[in-house]
């Protein structure tokens, strides 16, 4: 399986300028990023895959998307 690219995340300072212009945590943003890394790791087994879970289609928790992306 493919597994996602963390650490293709924006770097600390990033993750912290956007997490202030939205009102939430460093942390949020940064799990955020990871859901969305995992997800489109998944699409590029099954291009609906992103979709369907966004649109509740498939009905996942985040820790289980990230874990079908490991």
């Amino acid at each position: 399986m493919v597994s996602p690219h963390f650490e293709d995340l924006p770097n600390s300072k990033t993750s912290e300028a956007l997490a202030e212009s939205l009102g939430v945590g460093k942390a949020t943003v940064e799990r955020d990023g990871q859901l969305a890394i995992a997800l489109n790791t998944l699409s590029e087994l099954d291009p609906s895959f992103k979709s369907d879970v966004l649109n509740g289609s498939i009905t996942l928790t985040k820790k289980e998307v990230m874990d079908l992306a490991l």
